[in-house]
């Protein structure tokens, strides 16, 4: 799977592709959807420590670790993410 461009961290972020980089140290708490109708997940890169929120489409509040992967599955309404 390509990666896609790197988005700066911000309280909404829409994907680059099925894998990006996420920038910065801002609460993410929506993830836009990639196309209208998608299901599925995404994974996303943290260069830094990123906390999620859930006052927006997030199902589980976190903060990734920098420098891994974190897989977020897509259930309709929500993004959770996967242990």
């Amino acid at each position: 799977q390509p990666v896609g461009g790197a988005v700066a961290s911000a309280s909404t972020i829409t994907p680059t592709g099925p894998i990006f980089h996420v920038t910065g140290t801002t609460t993410v708490n929506t993830i836009n959807l990639p196309y209208t109708g998608f299901t599925g997940s995404l994974k996303l890169i943290c260069d830094a420590a990123c906390p999620f929120g859930t006052s927006g489409n997030i199902g589980t509040a976190f903060t990734a670790t920098a420098g891994y992967v974190v897989e977020m599955v897509y259930d309709g309404t929500k993004w959770y993410p996967v242990q």
